[in-house]
């Protein structure tokens, strides 16, 4: 039986180093550091969002995604079983442990008579989060009195080369996967979080780019469920209701499989769906114990990638272009998905980008009128994001379309 949660939604974002000089394209930054701005800038809208956002495209048009804007999952991951040695402050070194745990050495004032240092030591668990919109890492003591007076966030960045730097030191990583390690019960005991990483795997394996049917939705006869799960980690969810006439309604979003091995869709809106889902012998998936009837969708899952990938690229951009026969057009794309589109007179409405075939365009659909035929969109030779032909420009139109 599905049940709404609240889920953390882990994504891979890929970021290729460049030779030093180098710039990344907008276009990639934009599409890269999405995961980090959704994070960094979540609550912020219109402007609000945009200088949220700047800041870090411009940091990665002038390195690589992953110094500029790794999200917090993939800090995370750099950080896990790792040992810092930070050489000024009031840090002495930072155990970070793959599992969860950390170790913590203080230095406290010296004693000036004796010339020693006094080191104190602290303990608990640890994550990294967005903390006054930027990364830190969040610790929690073991203790009742730790856990209310435990040590203070501790922003962590990049600088320019990509080395660490936490809590505005240079930290020096050092592999601390053996001092995380646990002791192993016996030599012939497999390892729990193995088997679970292995589960999950096989099942994410077996769902990804298919479409899954499930008949009868919550027990209703007259209701048609698919899933479509595409390896990118984009969902669509679509509703049939049989009826005079039948009604169809989709929802958008991203999909993972969750530790213990459950699908957890997270919706563009904000809100979170969990399927059981189980992967039998010959190949058949069975979601909350009914088994459901599968395809192949890899083309639309082609498609749906192309049009994300546009999406980010359109958002907060202004573009001039001339429509035939001889109308110039100002369109503003804000990243609430309104528009404002001036030719000679303003119009508004909501925007969206569909591809079919690899071929991608933008849909308006003007307030109280039925969606309407796009413009076409594509990528220039330096990677920049065109509309008919036209790479963006500045104009205060987008800010119109934002507040519309």
């Amino acid at each position: 039986m599905r049940r709404l949660t609240m889920a953390l939604v882990i994504g891979s974002a890929l970021a290729t180093a460049l030779p030093a000089g180098a710039r990344t394209p907008g276009a990639v930054c934009r599409q890269e550091c999405r995961p980090r701005v959704l994070e960094q800038c979540a609550g912020l809208t219109g402007a609000e969002k945009r200088r949220c956002r700047r800041p870090l495209i411009r940091a990665c048009k002038a390195t690589t995604p992953a110094i500029a804007c790794p999200s917090t999952e993939d800090l995370t991951r750099e950080l896990g079983d790792q040992r810092l040695a930070i050489a000024d402050g009031d840090i002495s070194s930072l155990t970070l442990c793959a599992s969860g745990s950390f170790k913590l050495a203080d230095r406290a004032s010296a004693d000036p008579g004796q010339g020693l240092q006094i080191i104190t030591e602290r303990s608990g668990t640890w994550e990294v989060a967005i903390v006054d919109r930027a990364p830190a890492i969040v610790f929690t003591g073991d203790d009742s009195a730790q856990k209310s007076d435990g040590p203070d966030p501790l922003p962590i960045d990049h600088d320019a080369t990509g080395a660490l730097l936490v809590g505005g030191q240079t930290a020096q990583q050092i592999d601390a996967a053996a001092a995380c390690a646990e002791p192993a019960d016996g030599p012939d005991q497999p390892d729990p979080d193995d088997l679970a990483a292995a589960r999950v795997a096989e099942i994410a394996r077996a769902v990804s780019d298919r479409a899954l049917q499930i008949e009868a939705p919550d027990g209703d006869p007259n209701r048609r469920e698919e899933l479509q799960l595409c390896s990118s980690g984009r969902m669509v969810q679509t509703f049939v209701t049989a009826g005079q006439p039948s009604t169809v309604e989709t929802f958008r979003g991203t999909w993972t499989i969750g530790s213990s091995g459950t699908l957890v869709l997270t919706l563009d809106s904000g809100s979170t769906v969990v399927f059981g889902v189980e992967v039998e012998a010959g190949g058949d998936i069975r979601i909350d114990d009914a088994p459901v009837q599968q395809r192949d969708v890899r083309a639309a899952c082609a498609d749906l990638d192309l049009a994300a990938r546009f999406t980010t690229a359109l958002e907060g951009h202004a573009f001039f272009f001339v429509q035939a026969p001889n109308v110039l057009t100002t369109l503003g794309l804000c990243d609430t998905g309104r528009y404002a589109m001036r030719t000679g007179t303003t119009q508004v409405g909501e925007w969206r980008v569909r591809a079919s075939g690899g071929v991608a365009t933008i849909a308006i659909q003007p307030d109280g009128q039925s969606l309407q035929g796009g413009f076409d969109v594509a990528f220039d030779a330096d990677g920049n994001v065109t509309v008919e032909g036209a790479v963006a420009t500045d104009d205060p139109i987008v800010d119109l379309a934002c507040q519309s």
